[in-house]
């Protein structure tokens, strides 16, 4: 098997490219890094270079501040153990405290500091990249105002709007934190290198031993400590390793030896960070539905619990709106199974009709198709209809880049009760099952309809069809919509 990799490599002496993987539509998924794509995004971030120098400038700052920490610490111990130890001769006890408490209050002057700064890198560093963002999207409009009509007949609509939304979001992370996660991983790497800690057993005011323990107990887990000493003796070897030591060497090792510890050690430091960094990232993976790029279905709920929790403690709105998707071939009437490129372009598009950084999607169970929970904070059951008629258009319109597949979206709605800040508690998988049954409701008089009115007037969670939106014992929402549908289909197979 030919190994993958996005750099180019070089074979008897000459560059070549790297292998391609091809998708479905014949394109790219690795590209070869070259220099003038790095200078293309630099010149979108120049425009704003003022932005990211003075949060560039700040972040520099930040980090010097919070790298004081082990310092502060040091001096606390070496002023208590020197006072303790009689090297402070004439200083009373309440002199020797009050020092350490003014050691304590400046440490706490400069974290507070730090952390005052890290909030202005955050603000500055946004500012910067969504202004990038929102320049990229005006360029990209004004492109596609300008490309032909051939171009939108020869590509499919799903694409276009994948480039208009995930490619450009894509960016924002390089945008928003690639500057300044370069500048701090390389002050980071050099804060490495001064906690590589390298001591001797004996020490004029404090032994190697007592400092490991003193900096095992303050929770320098990451400090890796080589220890120098004339002690060979297997019961020290052990004291050692009790304390924390991570390597133990006797002061006749060779040089060479020395440094290859020293090494080994930068190693360590490095593989404990990317574990710890793996451990995260399979955190965040566990959250998010791979498949979709929605919320997975049990941080679903433990979100959901958390806006109606915070929704009745404030008396605010909370609204659930829940969508199933399912696809049917055209020519055989046989239902499929949607793609995950499918999957995940329906997701897109919800997020690019609902708020960004308000509403959120999450993925639930379904035995046929997919479905998805959209979760809508401030928002009331009067807005649901509006709502759901955005997402209803801008999913028609995704669907029809599939010509083979026709695509069918059943909603359903709930919503918190408005009864003030003593409303009842609304349980999360109850809410969740009132939207379920509104979304399989015909819209009519029924036993279905009858059914969802009844769980929802017991679970205290609403539903459109008891506010004013029945009329002539047919819900007026579905109908209107389904006739949309309807008439928009006969519009495409004309």
């Amino acid at each position: 098997m030919k190994r993958i990799w996005p750099f180019r490599s070089k074979v008897n002496g000459e560059r070549v490219a790297a292998p391609e993987v091809q998708t479905e539509d014949d394109e790219q998924r690795y590209k070869p890094i070259e220099w003038p794509l790095v200078k293309r995004v630099a010149k979108n971030l120049a425009p704003y270079k003022s932005l990211y120098g003075a949060g560039l400038m700040l972040g520099v700052v930040m980090l010097i501040l919070d790298m004081q920490s082990p310092r502060f610490m040091q001096w606390v111990i070496d002023h208590v153990s020197a006072f303790a130890n009689g090297k402070l001769p004439g200083m009373s006890q309440r002199t020797a405290c009050w020092i350490v408490v003014k050691i304590v209050l400046i440490w706490g002057v400069v974290a507070a500091v730090a952390r005052v700064l890290e909030r202005y890198v955050i603000l500055i560093m946004t500012l910067a990249g969504e202004r990038v963002q929102f320049s990229l999207r005006r360029r990209l409009f004004a492109h596609l105002q300008r490309l032909s009509m051939s171009y939108y007949d020869k590509t499919k609509l799903g694409r276009i709007i994948s480039r208009c939304t995930s490619d450009i979001a894509s960016l924002r992370e390089v945008n928003v934190w690639g500057i300044w996660q370069v500048v701090a991983n390389l002050l980071m790497m050099l804060f490495a290198a001064a906690m590589l800690v390298i001591t001797d057993w004996r020490m004029p005011v404090m032994d190697g031993i007592a400092l490991t323990e003193a900096l095992r107990s303050r929770g320098a887990t990451d400090t890796y400590i080589i220890m120098l000493t004339m002690r060979e003796a297997s019961v020290d070897y052990e004291r050692g390793y009790v304390a924390g030591v991570d390597d133990y060497l006797s002061k006749r090792v060779p040089d060479a030896e020395l440094f290859a510890r020293i090494t080994a050690a930068f190693n360590t430091l490095a593989l404990r960070r990317s574990l710890k960094e793996a451990q995260a990232a399979l955190e965040q993976a566990a959250a998010i539905d791979a498949e979709s790029g929605a919320f997975a279905l049990r941080e679903l709920f433990s979100r959901l619990h958390g806006e109606i929790r915070r929704a009745q403690r404030y008396g605010r709105k909370l609204t659930l709106l829940t969508l199933a998707v399912s696809a049917t071939e055209r020519a055989t009437a046989v239902e499929v199974t949607p793609s995950p490129e499918m999957v995940r372009g329906i997701v897109q598009t919800i997020e690019s009709v609902v708020r960004l950084q308000i509403d959120w999607t999450g993925r639930l169970d379904s035995e046929r198709g997919v479905a998805f929970a959209v979760v809508l904070p401030e928002s009331s059951i009067s807005e649901a209809p509006r709502i759901k008629e955005r997402l209803q258009a801008a999913l028609r319109r995704y669907a029809q880049g599939f010509e083979a597949l026709q695509l069918t979206f059943a909603f359903g709605v709930a919503a918190l009760e408005d009864t003030g800040q003593q409303s009842p508690s609304v349980d999360t998988a109850a809410m969740l099952e009132v939207a379920g049954l509104c979304r399989n409701c015909p819209g009519r008089t029924g036993p279905e309809q009858l059914g969802a009115v009844q769980r929802s007037v017991a679970c205290h969670a609403s539903i459109v069809c008891r506010h004013g939106y029945v009329v002539d014992d047919e819900c007026s929402l579905k109908s209107r919509l389904s006739a949309r549908g309807v008439d928009e289909d006969q519009a495409l197979a004309g």
